[in-house]
């Protein structure tokens, strides 16, 4: 008589389980904050974003950000196949800047500015990265060509569109095409985005 009334004791328990409006409730919450973890706009907590302003006077922020430096490395004779390298530093020559905190201001010459918190604004030469950033130090890069081509900035909205944006280009091979209220003419950089 034991066995059978703790299976009708199981049997209720169950039941409550599956039909009682209370725990149906912590179910479906449950379910749903797994479907929003999952969800493809969804970026972790320390994920972090900069803002973009477009010339037109949109604004949008971008998640997982990166500077994408697209380049040609090839030996003499050889086809010249674009090449891609991300890196979250913006390089200037052969020089990495830091640009935490900054705002990176793109003229329409492709000229570039940061700008500290306080507005005190400095001019960058627009000079391609050097060939020992863009090759990661290989040393099978000797006797490459290296042509770099330009500077993009990849990254996600927060809708989790995957966006690549040119800022700028080092070659006459690329063109940072499209209409000119698309292009981009300051990027935001807070203290924490450069990690």
């Amino acid at each position: 008589m034991t066995s059978g009334a703790s299976k009708t004791g199981i049997r209720e328990k169950e039941r409550l389980w599956v039909r009682h409006p209370w725990m149906r409730g912590c179910r479906l919450l449950a379910v749903a904050a797994l479907l929003a973890l999952a969800a493809p706009g969804a970026s972790p907590a320390d994920e972090s974003q900069v803002q973009v302003h477009l010339a037109d006077g949109s604004s949008f922020p971008l998640l997982g950000w990166a500077f994408s430096y697209e380049y040609a490395a090839f030996r003499q004779g050889e086809p010249q196949t674009p090449v891609r390298r991300e890196s979250r530093e913006l390089w200037v020559g052969k020089r990495s800047v830091a640009i935490r905190g900054l705002i990176l201001e793109i003229g329409g010459t492709g000229s570039l500015s940061l700008v500290a918190e306080g507005g005190k604004a400095t001019t960058l030469r627009l000079e391609p990265p050097h060939r020992d950033f863009l090759l990661g130090g290989k040393e099978n890069g000797k006797g490459l060509a290296v042509l770099p081509r330009s500077l993009d900035l990849r990254g996600q909205t927060l809708g989790g569109t995957k966006r690549q944006l040119c800022l700028l280009s080092y070659s006459t091979l690329v063109s940072c095409g499209g209409e000119e209220a698309d292009r981009v003419v300051r990027v935001e950089f807070p203290l924490e985005a450069a990690k």
